[in-house]
């Protein structure tokens, strides 16, 4: 087996240990939650194989992507930190609004 797969330039197999695969593809992005991920070598080339479950989300910008000023007016009308704005900016798919209504309703349940 090992002849065979020299024969074929393929060399031994890496296991990567990651949290989480994100693909940003134009208008979607594909996420794939605690992944096997594979990485060989093939004939000079770096493969890297993927397996899991995955999540597709159609829209939005990518989730690294908010606006600073957006950021920064979402903390300052709802009194919460950049790390809860950010996320309801992300869940809000960037609508000020609708983030600063998320946050508002969810210090109100507390």
């Amino acid at each position: 087996m090992r002849r065979l797969m020299r024969q074929m330039g393929l060399s031994g197999q890496e296991i990567i240990e990651a949290e989480s695969v994100i693909i940003h593809a134009a208008g979607s992005s594909i996420t794939i939650s605690h992944p096997q991920v594979l990485k060989m070598q093939v004939q000079g080339q770096t493969i890297y194989q993927i397996m899991g479950g995955a999540e597709v989300k159609d829209g939005g910008a990518p989730e690294h992507e908010v606006d600073q000023s957006d950021l920064e007016f979402v903390v300052s009308q709802t009194n919460t930190t950049a790390d809860e704005a950010k996320r309801a900016l992300l869940e809000a798919h960037g609508d000020v609004a609708s983030a600063v209504l998320r946050l508002t309703n969810e210090r109100q349940r507390k």
